[in-house]
């Protein structure tokens, strides 16, 4: 999440983390192909997230591995992810995290270290890096080693910030 970005918004939940409105998939909120603007091959959709942080398993799957839910009250119905506010919403996802940190990080922050975190970690077992889904259907290996600002800049959709490597 860029938040120089005049089009971004986050949402900040009670766990320390945010959920962001610059990828492909986000919560509650649809996005089509004419919205990743800078360009489906150019842009993450999906990034592994199958390896363990420092010996704890903290893959982002409070209920399941698969969708998104958040558990709205009742002064946030109707309401947008970015109109509400983590005072009036206790918000958590399935299978969405909004990247803030280095792929295969053996550390996690606060708001990165839990099932239920919007900010968990992408990583994997494989050696040097992690998988990621591109939004034009195809696999790529991001190595750790790849520029952090790259690969912040790969999973947003529609920054128009150039990549440079």
């Amino acid at each position: 999440y860029d938040t120089t970005l005049s089009t971004a918004r986050a949402q900040k939940t009670n766990y320390d983390s945010y959920y962001c409105s610059t990828g492909t998939l986000l919560l509650n909120e649809t996005v089509r192909v004419t919205d990743i603007t800078d360009g489906s091959s150019n842009t993450i959709m999906v990034g592994e997230q199958s390896g363990s942080v420092g010996g704890a398993d903290i893959r982002n799957r409070y209920y399941t591995p698969w969708g998104a839910a958040a558990n709205w009250d009742a002064n946030s119905t109707g309401k947008t992810v970015a109109a509400m506010t983590a005072a009036s919403v206790d918000l958590y996802g399935n299978g969405l995290t909004c990247v803030r940190y280095q792929n295969n990080s053996r550390t996690a922050a606060a708001g990165s270290d839990q099932v239920y975190d919007a900010n968990t970690l992408l990583n994997s077992y494989h050696t040097g890096g992690i998988n990621v889904l591109l939004a034009d259907g195809s696999v790529r290996f991001v190595p750790d080693t790849a520029d952090f600002v790259n690969f912040k800049k790969m999973c947003m959709r529609n920054d128009g910030l150039v990549l440079t490597e």
